[in-house]
């Protein structure tokens, strides 16, 4: 009976070591995942949505209030009089819901009301284009126009007119932009 018991003390101890191996495995992976996790997604080339703008915007000192009164109309012209076009991506774009969440404190769905009481004003929202690609076009060939992308690639089409940092969640929810393009 005591080769038994010993038997199995030592079957008891063999299978706690090799569990606490196989654990203390599997947290050192899920640390390097996660240590490692800000340069992987940053190696796709995103950590900020880049502000950009005709070089007739003539904005030199952009910053996150001015950028949602011109997103809102509620600042049409620059300190020239030329005027801001603003331009976004569609409602339902990761980068939109980050930048609107950013800007304005809400999602773009929320900000129906206030547009529907802008028309009725005579203020049109601004113009929505599809795709990156598009702003960019938009924005190379339209004289005063403003508008957003991450910064997956070099594109010296528009001027860069404010860099904002992101934080991994969100890097994380519009990492796929950059390859998709």
């Amino acid at each position: 009976m005591y080769l038994s018991i010993h038997t199995a003390v030592a079957r008891i101890q063999y299978i706690h070591n090799g569990l606490l191996s196989f654990a203390r495995t599997l947290l050192l992976q899920c640390a390097m995942t996660f240590m490692l996790l800000p340069f992987s997604l940053s190696a796709w080339g995103v950590t900020s949505i880049q502000v950009i703008g005709h070089s007739a915007a003539d904005m030199p000192h952009a910053d996150k209030p001015l950028l949602a009164n011109i997103f809102m109309r509620r600042v049409r012209v620059n300190k020239q009089g030329k005027a801001l076009v603003p331009v976004n991506l569609p409602v339902d774009h990761p980068l939109r819901s980050i930048y609107s969440e950013i800007l304005f404190g809400q999602q773009p769905q929320a900000m129906e009301q206030y547009w529907n009481e802008q028309y009725f004003k005579g203020i049109s929202p601004p113009f929505v284009v599809s795709s990156m690609e598009a702003v960019r076009r938009f924005v190379a060939g339209t004289p005063g126009a403003v508008g957003y992308v991450i910064n997956c690639q070099d594109d010296d089409r528009a001027e860069v007119l404010l860099k904002i940092p992101l934080s991994v969640e969100q890097t994380r929810k519009i990492s796929g932009l950059c390859q998709a393009q």
